[in-house]
């Protein structure tokens, strides 16, 4: 198994091509499903405290100087700013200055482009500063009125009304802004489904939205039942809109989106890496699982100064902090940290018959909460058997998918 390095801990972290930072942690909803919500205790308590202006950049200028230390990567070429909250519009000064230091100080280096997740309540009295920087918008909404019971107000009162207003003033004001800059992405929940939803963003606006499960890690015992209530697999929801649908071609299939994750994880032709295409697959001494190296996709800073690889894992996997301006960052602590959990889960994922193919976090399967749980992803060899016959009965029914999904379609 290959190690990391603190060397490589560093160059991700130069070339990473997304930092979010979470600006507040004031929200003016209070939907149930909330990641900070109810329903999870692997989040640190929100005292609705806004993130330091200064730390956020102090942050920004020890990137630059890993620039301009020759940690640049050429083919990092475009480096994402996003905001994040609560509800990042109830802290519009703190994106301004960061805005502004970044046109001033970083735009030299590279194209910066400025996006934010948002509830989209605050958006029309906002709109003209984001349109005038071109930021990139993505509003979270569940689909129609029903589908967004769980998106409520503190008092418990629906939003979706304030919602679609406001997304409505942005569609009127700014068309072709709302037409290129402004996506979606839906929580699935009990009372929706991925038809629903893609039914009501296409009738609607025009748009096909993301869509995402409500995250299962780290639930509260006692609250167990409420969110086994509210959560519905996506893939099973997945099918059953195939199935709804008539087939008219390969993509209307129920086994579609199964079959096409399948052929592009072990298809001989698809890589996950330089090292891959060089050496083959199976040589490359790849990490097991699929996690994300660390910084290698995104930084995640906190409201209180951490520095995360991503915001949906626990916070207690911090790999590093922000105090008073300073950037506290051991490269050598971090790659010991990941290489001691890659060495933990190995001795699962060696067994595993999806091995070279696992798109499967770490920090989600449960073996670095407890090393004798059993990973949640794992794959006998009976079970890979029955994902193997059902991808190329899928294939044999509908020849001409292989081309697209190796071709066109992205889900690696």
């Amino acid at each position: 198994m290959k190690q990391l390095i603190p060397e490589n801990i560093k160059e991700y972290l130069a070339n990473t091509p997304q930092i979010t930072f979470e600006i507040t942690e004031r929200c003016n909803l209070s939907c149930v499903y909330c990641g900070y919500g109810k329903f999870y205790s692997d989040k640190d308590a929100r005292y609705d405290r806004m993130l330091d202006t200064q730390n956020a950049i102090a942050f920004l200028k020890y990137i630059k100087s890993l620039w301009d230390s020759g940690y640049q990567g050429a083919e990092a070429n475009i480096l994402h700013i996003s905001f994040y909250g609560g509800e990042p519009l109830m802290n519009m000064p703190f994106i301004k200055e960061v805005v502004a230091y970044i046109e001033k100080e970083l735009l030299a280096y590279k194209k910066i482009v400025f996006s934010m997740t948002t509830n989209a309540l605050l958006l029309p009295q906002n709109l003209d500063y984001l349109v005038s920087k071109g930021f990139r918008i993505l509003i979270s909404l569940d689909g129609d009125r029903i589908g967004n019971t769980y998106r409520v107000f503190p008092n418990g009162q629906p939003a979706y009304d304030y919602i679609v207003k406001s997304i409505d003033y942005a569609r009127n004001t700014y068309p072709d802004f709302f037409r290129d800059n402004i996506s979606f992405n839906a929580v699935l929940n009990n009372c929706n489904s991925v038809k629903s939803i893609r039914d009501f963003f296409m009738e609607s606006y025009g748009k096909t939205p993301s869509i995402g499960e409500i995250n299962t890690s780290g639930i509260r015992e006692d609250a167990r039942e409420l969110f086994e209530k509210v959560h519905k697999s996506k893939v099973d929801s997945e099918e059953e809109a195939a199935l709804e649908s008539k087939p008219t071609c390969f993509q209307d299939s129920p086994e579609y989106m199964r079959s096409a994750r399948y052929i592009q994880t072990h298809s001989p032709y698809t890589y996950h890496d330089y090292n891959e295409l060089l050496l083959g697959r199976g040589k490359s001494n790849r990490m097991p699982t699929g996690t994300c190296l660390p910084f290698a996709k995104k930084v995640f800073i906190t409201v209180s100064g951490k520095i995360l690889p991503c915001e949906r894992i626990s916070h207690k996997y911090a790999l590093g902090r922000i105090e008073d301006g300073q950037i506290l960052l051991d490269f050598k602590e971090i790659a010991d940290k990941y290489n001691a959990y890659y060495e933990r889960v190995n001795r699962v994922c060696q067994k595993c018959h999806d091995y070279l193919s696992c798109l499967c976090c770490m920090f989600y399967n449960g073996q670095l909460e407890n090393e004798k749980s059993v990973c949640s992803f794992f794959v006998n060899k009976q079970m890979a058997r029955v994902n193997q016959n059902s991808a190329y009965s899928f294939l044999r029914k509908y020849p001409e998918a292989y081309s697209y999904i190796m071709n066109k379609l992205k889900i690696v």
